[in-house]
């Protein structure tokens, strides 16, 4: 069968909200494929807040118009460059979630993530990419799923291996050690399920008692309702032993939450703020809400292929499956699924088909 030469992509044209915010071209050519490159024909796509934050121009990292949106992917890889060991036609992948960084910290040389315009983005039906910006994904997830654990999955894994609960220290991974995650969202329910079997006690926040058992069914211990209680920061540092406070705080929320989140937590205890769902204003916590607490703030930004390739191996060892949210949204049904997720409606992650085989691996 001859290689494909063409593609279908949404582009975003410049920033200016998320209501029919992408265009579809269709036919675009595709690059030449290089020595070191992969050709992919994408299968699934999952979106992530930075996606709709893109589009309605709030984005608060560098960005370049016009862009093909979207960081998340799998994909089946149709062909590969005359040097690329790593991976073989057939194969499935998903794109790495910071590509130029295969392990260590971040640098500015390393920095950048797809779908921000001065890097491709995969909301297309197929890709030319440097090999290097891709990895095999545990077969037993559907290319759906598979979408799904890049961005969120590595973010919520730095957090938790940065933080001393990653298997390859599993010495430090103390049943009894506390954890509180935000909402409902894609990176929380990642960090809440990967911290319960890493051997945490888990406390969940939610903005209704409906989405409780979303929570609890991942081994979430307690789940606090905080619309109900707004006070929810000082509530989970109540419920921990001695109400010393958690350990760790997956902050995702950012300046609209962070008061509540350096509430909760321990004496020299982590918030690890790896969202801004609150806004990207810089007004809110200062200093003298840190010291305190002796607090620890640390921002999060995905991770590394090394992250990945841990977690994945955890993955498969747990046999996990990822929450998908129950709308499923068809490639071009692509502005609608955008819109779904502004409105905060959904369940773990919301994922765009391209292919109709995406369902199985």
């Amino acid at each position: 069968m001859a290689l494909p030469t063409k593609t279908d992509e949404w582009v975003l044209a410049a920033p200016s909200g998320v209501e029919n915010a992408f265009r579809l071209n269709k036919g675009v050519p595709l690059p030449a494929l290089g020595k070191d490159d992969v050709l992919l024909e994408i299968k699934a796509v999952s979106l992530n807040y930075r996606d709709v934050a893109i589009a309605k121009g709030g984005y608060p990292l560098p960005t370049k118009f016009p862009l093909v949106p979207c960081s998340d992917a799998s994909a089946v890889v149709l062909a590969t460059g005359t040097s690329v060991t790593s991976v073989a036609a057939g194969d499935g992948v998903i794109v790495l979630p910071a590509p130029l960084l295969q392990s260590g910290h971040m640098t500015t040389a390393t920095f950048g993530a797809p779908g921000d315009g001065l890097m491709p983005g995969t909301l297309r039906r197929h890709a030319v990419l440097p090999a290097s910006w891709v990895a095999p994904f545990p077969r037993f997830l559907s290319f759906v799923e598979a979408s799904t654990i890049g961005g969120a999955g590595v973010t919520a894994w730095n957090i938790l291996a940065q933080h001393g609960l990653g298997a390859t220290d599993a010495a430090v991974v103390k049943p009894g050690s506390w954890v509180l995650t935000q909402g409902t969202g894609a990176v929380a329910m990642f960090a809440a399920a990967f911290a319960v079997r890493l051997g945490a006690v888990v406390i969940g926040t939610t903005s209704s008692d409906a989405k409780k058992h979303w929570l609890t069914d991942l081994g979430v211990k307690t789940v606090i309702n905080y619309n109900e209680d707004p006070s929810w920061g000082e509530t989970a540092r109540r419920l921990t032993p001695d109400g010393e406070g958690v350990d760790l705080v997956v902050d995702v929320g950012g300046t609209g939450t962070l008061g509540e989140s350096l509430k909760a937590i321990r004496y020299e205890g982590t918030v690890a703020v790896t969202g801004f769902l609150t806004g990207a204003s810089t007004a809110g916590p200062s200093v003298m809400d840190v010291l305190p607490r002796a607090a620890n703030v640390r921002g999060v930004l995905a991770g590394s292929r090394a992250h990945y390739e841990e977690m994945a191996r955890m993955i498969e060892q747990w046999q996990f499956h990822p929450k998908v949210d129950d709308e499923v949204f068809q490639f071009e049904d692509a502005n609608e699924a955008v819109q779904y997720l502004a409105a905060q409606k959904h369940i773990g992650k919301v994922v765009i088909e391209v292919s109709p085989e995406s369902r199985a691996a």
